[in-house]
């Protein structure tokens, strides 16, 4: 009987490695209460009481109606929580009328929710699943850790103390003017307010309203570029409307509104408040643009020659180290060209110091370091003592009789009178030319 039993054993051991199609005169085992019927077309399939049962359950919606079966909302990942949000401002507050709301002791008598308190507090939210009162515009802002708990995550059922006065749970939960309950209301009713969203305000801004903000902006910029171009400042002291000078800037703007009608009318006073574009942030902002658009043009004139740098140093009126880089380069028409390119704030005028913020301002602009020549006078003039001037000066008088030149003898003594007289008679020789 053992032996007869062992021989099953090593069958049913076999079996599991088989290939589909074997023996099927194999008996099945009868299958358990707990088992999952298996199909014979699964491939290598374990035996059925030796099989991992997995069962998938159903998610979880995140959108819940009942206040008592949801979810926090700063539970959610970040970048779902403003569409859940809005999803729940579309459904409002739960608010079911119950023929008959569950009752609950409170060691005196047997209490239950009121339908009429949703008319006194149009925020309050009830759960019937878990019979207690929530707040909805807090449970749509809260944070975490939770604010009011009691109304958000807990739930009240405090029901003979709902009503209670200033001591009331109700208006204990609205609290004073400034609570966080009272913003969380003003938040509730601008999201219900779809149609002052920025994204549509911004879509349905009249043509004449967006004309009008252009042409002001225009008038902005033709004001920063003049005053760029001949380097006068921009600010005064006293730029206010009763001010006899309100400096370059506003003046600017006022002599284009006395010489165009169109323009008078939407600058300045006329300008809205939120939107006159003459705050000094608007006027760096627009100088930031311009130098960066000259900054890339000098880049593409530089192109990817070769170029050297002019480094100097100074300090500002107010006492600060600053560095002005200029680039010369050859252009492509073969002429010298030299342009200011940027000035940098460092904090030393070392040598390491300099060198770093060279290297930053021409990685930035995506000039490569390799491409500097380095040329300085020192470096000529010290040439010029260790091989001697004769190369030099014989160079020079072959430019002189090239050209009919007269040169002084640069060995000959010359008096005062003597050199007087020579540079007067150059100057009657040209006369006679003339």
């Amino acid at each position: 009987m053992s032996d007869q039993h062992s021989r099953k054993r090593m069958k049913s051991f076999f079996s599991f490695y088989k290939r589909d199609g074997g023996d099927s005169t194999q008996t099945p085992a009868p299958a358990s209460s707990n088992s999952v019927p298996v199909t014979p077309n699964q491939p290598n399939h374990l035996p059925i009481d030796e099989m991992e049962v997995i069962v998938e359950t159903p998610n979880k919606p995140a959108i819940q109606t009942d206040p008592g079966l949801r979810d926090p909302i700063c539970t959610f990942p970040v970048n779902q929580q403003d569409r859940i949000r809005k999803e729940y401002v579309k459904l409002g507050p739960c608010q079911p009328k119950l023929q008959n709301y569950p009752t609950t002791f409170d060691d005196r008598d047997n209490r239950r929710f009121q339908y009429r308190w949703f008319e006194l507090f149009p925020w309050l939210e009830y759960s019937v699943a878990k019979d207690k009162a929530f707040c909805f515009p807090c449970f749509l802002f809260e944070k975490d850790p939770p604010r009011f708990p009691l109304f958000t995550t807990v739930g009240c059922c405090n029901w003979s103390r709902m009503l209670a006065g200033k001591k009331g749970v109700c208006e204990s939960h609205v609290g004073q003017t400034n609570s966080f309950h009272l913003k969380n209301v003003q938040s509730w009713a601008n999201l219900q307010r779809t149609s002052q969203h920025i994204d549509r305000v911004i879509e349905k801004l009249p043509p004449e309203i967006v004309r009008q903000n252009r042409l002001r902006l225009k008038t902005t910029i033709a004001a920063c570029k003049y005053l760029v171009k001949e380097g006068f400042s921009f600010r005064g002291h006293d730029e206010s409307s009763n001010s006899n000078s309100r400096w370059h800037f506003i003046e600017i703007i006022k002599s284009y509104a006395d010489m165009n009608d169109e323009i008078a009318k939407v600058v300045l006073e006329n300008a809205p408040k939120h939107a006159m574009y003459i705050a000094p942030s608007i006027q760096k902002e627009i100088l930031d643009i311009i130098v960066t658009k000259i900054r890339n043009q000098i880049r593409r004139e530089v192109g990817d020659a070769k170029f050297c740098i002019l480094v100097d140093e100074s300090l500002d009126v107010s006492h600060k180290e600053q560095m002005a880089i200029i680039l010369r380069f050859v252009d492509e028409e073969g002429y010298v060209r030299e342009r200011f390119f940027e000035i940098v704030s460092v904090k030393d005028t070392t040598s390491i110091n300099l060198k770093e913020y060279i290297c930053l301002v021409l990685s930035t602009n995506k000039l490569q370091v390799q491409n500097i020549r380095v040329l300085s006078t020192k470096t000529l003039l010290q040439a010029l003592r260790d091989d001697g001037w004769a190369n030099f000066l014989q160079s020079v008088q072959q430019f002189v009789d090239d050209h009919g030149l007269e040169m002084p003898h640069m060995g000959a003594a010359y008096s005062m009178e003597a050199i007087i007289d020579h540079f007067e008679s150059i100057g009657d020789r040209k006369a006679q030319f003339r």
